[in-house]
């Protein structure tokens, strides 16, 4: 009786397994396709990537002052106390320019680094989990393995002998460590050249009178202009 219930179960083993052979040799196909396809396109996504984030980075544009500037145009009637006015304003001006230019073209590339770290992580994430998908699909089993993590706030341990298993849930937790993540950036704005007001009653004795100097400068300047237009 014992012989015959062993064989019995023997039986059915081995009838499992043809059938578990059977199935895995018709889903050899997709899951070639599949791991094939996720590599493919892991490795083009974040090809394109790399490449936007680089042109982004190399595209850094002059920024334009001349409608400004050109209001501020030095004449010959114009003294050289007013040229070497106009000097420091139009330098600390383009200072100015170039400084807020560059200070916001930084922090828009690392505002995009920091987006494609985020891209990175989630699409990593998604393919191991599309992978241990199709593992779970194709029946693959492999001997019993253990990943845990211990933090002070979360505690989390898999034992399972299925590694499609192991890979969809690693894949899970990455992509919500992703989505979870922030991708703030700061910018410290301020005055760096250009003196803090041009205001008449806050800007100090020697501000007013450069800026009183480029004011006069412009107005004749404006004057001398509708004389010759007349």
């Amino acid at each position: 009786m014992l012989e015959q219930m062993t064989e019995d179960s023997g039986l059915k083993s081995r009838f499992r397994d043809s059938e578990i052979t059977a199935w895995q040799t018709k889903l050899l196909p997709l899951m070639v396709g599949m791991l094939i396809g996720l590599t493919a396109f892991f490795c083009v996504s974040n090809m394109v990537q790399v490449y936007v984030l680089n042109n982004h980075i190399r595209q850094i544009s002059e920024p334009n002052l001349d409608a400004g500037l050109n209001l501020l145009q030095v004449n010959a009637q114009t003294t050289p106390a007013e040229r070497l006015n106009y000097a420091t304003f139009k330098t600390q001006a383009l200072l100015e320019g170039y400084a807020i230019h560059y200070r916001y073209h930084q922090a828009s590339v690392a505002g995009m680094g920091r987006g494609y770290l985020i891209y990175l992580g989630f699409t990593t994430g998604m393919v191991l989990a599309m992978v241990g998908a199709t593992f779970i699909l194709g029946k693959l089993k492999e001997s019993q393995s253990e990943v845990a993590t211990q933090s002070s706030l979360l505690k989390l341990s898999i034992t399972s002998a299925s590694p499609g298993l192991v890979l969809a849930t690693l894949g899970t937790l990455l992509m919500l460590t992703t989505i979870l993540a922030r991708a703030d950036v700061q910018v410290s704005d301020g005055a760096l050249f250009m003196p803090r007001s041009i205001d008449a009653t806050a800007a100090s004795p020697s501000e007013r009178r450069a800026f009183g100097d480029i004011i006069k400068n412009a107005q004749r300047t404006e004057e001398e202009a509708e004389k010759e237009k007349k």
